[in-house]
């Protein structure tokens, strides 16, 4: 089995809303070949998307967009891939990835990595 470092990416509403911080750990930690690799920003210290805040939605020109400043958080781990728990989570740094022509970071969803191990 090929290794596969990924950081995980804590999603506002089940990481810090609800305090599932660890679970998602747990899984990606036991499927085989996978090592996780944690952002600076991570667990209680997490940081938005910015699906949350509805900027899934605005066209922003100004700044930085949030969903590109977290992609850069999670390259830098020199991981190859994020995995996250939240269907608008993986919307946001999908779409970042193309933004900023880093399309070979994976994004990757813990329960579909779960999914295809047990194939």
């Amino acid at each position: 089995t090929q290794e596969l470092e990924l950081t995980y990416h804590d999603s506002c509403y089940l990481g810090r809303y609800n305090g599932v911080l660890d679970a998602p750990r747990f899984v990606l930690e036991h499927l085989p070949g996978v090592k996780v690799k944690e952002m600076a920003l991570s667990k209680e210290k997490g940081m938005c998307c910015g699906a949350g805040g509805g900027r899934m939605w605005l066209e922003e020109k100004l700044g930085t967009r949030i969903n590109h400043l977290r992609l850069d958080q999670a390259v830098a781990t020199g991981a190859a891939g994020v995995a996250l728990s939240c269907p608008f989570c993986y919307i946001m740094l999908e779409n970042a990835t193309k933004e900023k022509d880093k399309e070979g970071f994976q994004v990757h969803d813990v329960l579909e990595l779960a999914h295809k191990a047990l194939q």
